[in-house]
């Protein structure tokens, strides 16, 4: 038998924050595109069951054509059961707005646990719970039998991460010893696969698509895969988004102009053999002294064009030796020895004033 098990695909985000509204509008397609690739792909690979772990959607108002697109997924695929649990992100509008009732393929969880037995491997349980007021009893509620292969779903950051609230936190220490195979988890956008106990591991898959650049990387499913006779639930990630988002660190320390920054960054670009369909972010980063040659935006502009978005930001810290300007009688000289001497800014606040004072004197547009 096998399972994909994914989360947090978020679909129908505004992604705004970066991308223009043509982009913008591109990408969520896009994104909503990959969750139905998705399902194709489980039906030509013989995957018999889908298991989102929560966040399908990204918001309450949901438009009518993803809502369309995601149920006609499901409705077109009556061989595969989707088990869907929603996230903190999910609201009821999708399953209210289901005309004519839950496909029978959907199977749905609440507040306390739900369980189904897998239909193509009577051994899989199915399990999950939804976060509820009544969600610290949750645990002591939990019963598997040991002699089935159990798959827990549920939604929530581990405790050793150190959620914002309780709502967002799952325990992971009180589900250990408690007969889990797989704990099939969302919440967290990057892959990680964690022993549970000395009997099972607790994955979070990771969005399916990046959607921002504190979602780098390569992102994508869990396939897992049981056979008759084994008490194992094997599993591989399979990558399966799209687009790739980049991160680039590019350090400056020691270069000496702009065109060496322009170098390092697409030796680095080459060395990733970055495809021209991704999103690419260059944080430029390390300590230069306040006058060096030193252009943001022409770095910017020479990515420009290259991939689907790009953009730089500059992380550097600025150096100032203070000494070197104390007999300088320029206006320049002065300046810094005025910003050096004001008690009520911080050395980071002065190195700033400083940076932002000398563009201005050079003509250059502050940045």
């Amino acid at each position: 038998m096998k399972l994909i098990h994914t989360a947090d695909l978020h679909l129908d985000s505004e992604l705004s924050a970066h991308l223009d509204k043509e982009r913008a509008r591109l990408r969520r397609a896009e994104i909503l595109e990959t969750f139905r690739r998705m399902v194709s792909w489980a039906e030509e690979n013989g995957v018999s069951a889908i298991l989102i772990s929560g966040d399908l959607f990204d918001t309450k108002t949901v438009r009518k054509g993803s809502r369309t697109m995601v149920l006609s997924a499901i409705q077109e695929h009556p061989d595969i059961d989707f088990y869907y649990l929603r996230g903190n992100h999910d609201e009821d509008l999708f399953i209210d707005s289901l005309e004519g009732g839950v496909p029978e393929n959907l199977k749905l969880f609440g507040p306390s646990w739900v369980k189904y037995e897998a239909k193509e491997d009577p051994r899989v349980v199915i399990a999950g719970a939804e976060y509820s007021d009544a969600h610290p009893e949750l645990y002591t509620t939990l019963s598997l039998d040991p002699d089935r292969l159990n798959i827990v779903m549920m939604h929530g950051q581990e405790a050793a991460s150190g959620g914002k609230n309780d709502s967002d936190i799952i325990q992971i220490r009180e589900l250990r010893y408690r007969n889990i195979d797989y704990l099939a988890l969302g919440h967290i956008h990057s892959h990680r696969e964690t022993p549970l106990d000395s009997r099972g591991v607790y994955v979070y898959p990771g969005c399916l698509e990046g959607r921002g650049f504190d979602e780098a990387g390569e992102k994508g499913f869990m396939l897992l895969e049981t056979e008759e006779g084994s008490r194992e639930i094997r599993r591989s990630f399979v990558p399966f988004a799209k687009r790739t988002l980049y991160r680039l660190e590019i350090d400056v320390t020691d270069a000496e102009n702009t065109a060496e920054i322009i170098r390092r960054t697409e030796a680095e670009v080459s060395r990733l053999r970055i495809p021209e369909s991704a999103m690419v972010e260059v944080v430029l980063t390390g300590s230069r002294n306040a006058e060096d040659e030193f252009d943001p935006l022409q770095i910017d502009a020479a990515l420009q064009g290259r991939f689907f978005f790009s953009r730089v930001k500059d992380g550097t810290k600025i150096s100032i030796d203070y000494d070197s300007y104390e007999k300088d009688e320029s206006l320049k000289g002065e300046f810094i020895r005025t910003v050096r001497d004001m008690a009520s800014l911080s050395e980071e606040e002065k190195r700033s004033v400083i940076r932002y004072g000398i563009q201005a004197l050079r003509g250059e547009e502050i940045q």
